[in-house]
């Protein structure tokens, strides 16, 4: 069985690890704009990680839910995950399948949050890239580690920035990381079983 959970857990830590946010250009974080949303889901998952402990996984997925919603595009990255064979789920498969991997997104988020060692997070710039997009790269401050980039590429949802992928180191996309795993289960078992083995994964980290 293939643990979904486990595949991503670098790739999603990276994407939240607790964050001061440390320093960033004063434009950038004006008014709603790519760098200010960036900034806002990290003071969430700071705050939630200060209270790791006491709140336990179901008081940090309560509180991560808003924080993860508001910056993510979960619609979107369901789809892009699941790729081509998007198109040919039923209705209510895409229902539940969207459901799911809401849930996982949150669930992967409490369930690698439940600390807080004094790590930071820095934003180095937001690119341009063209046709809407924006890159805000960031770079992840641990004290006792090598400090870890990641980019945020961002594009404009019902008149907010909102996060579509997450590039660790730089380079190493999670959208693409997740369509990997997902379009081999799809492949092999079938949208039901996916969408089993991501209801699965969510339940088992809440009882663990």
């Amino acid at each position: 069985m293939i643990d979904i959970r486990l595949r991503h857990k670098y790739a999603i830590a990276a994407a939240g690890l607790a964050i001061g946010f440390l320093s960033a250009p004063a434009g950038a974080q004006a008014q709603n704009g790519p760098a200010a949303v960036i900034a806002t889901y990290q003071a969430g998952l700071l705050a939630t990680m200060k209270r790791a402990k006491t709140l336990g996984y179901t008081g940090r997925y309560k509180m991560l839910t808003p924080v993860v919603r508001k910056a993510f595009d979960l619609p979107y990255l369901a789809r892009r995950a699941a790729g081509r064979r998007w198109r040919s789920f039923s209705a209510p498969q895409r229902v539940r399948y969207a459901k799911a991997f809401a849930s996982l997104s949150i669930s992967s988020h409490a369930t690698r949050f439940k600390g807080f060692s004094g790590e930071g997070f820095r934003t180095m710039g937001v690119d341009d890239p063209g046709r809407g997009y924006r890159l805000v790269r960031t770079e992840v401050v641990r004290p006792k580690a090598k400090n870890v980039k990641v980019a945020y590429l961002m594009q404009k949802r019902g008149g907010r920035w909102k996060i579509i992928d997450v590039f660790l180191k730089g380079t190493i996309s999670e959208v693409a990381t997740r369509r990997s795993e997902f379009t081999a289960i799809l492949r092999d078992k079938g949208v039901d079983t996916l969408i089993r083995k991501i209801e699965h994964t969510v339940a088992r980290a809440g009882s663990s």
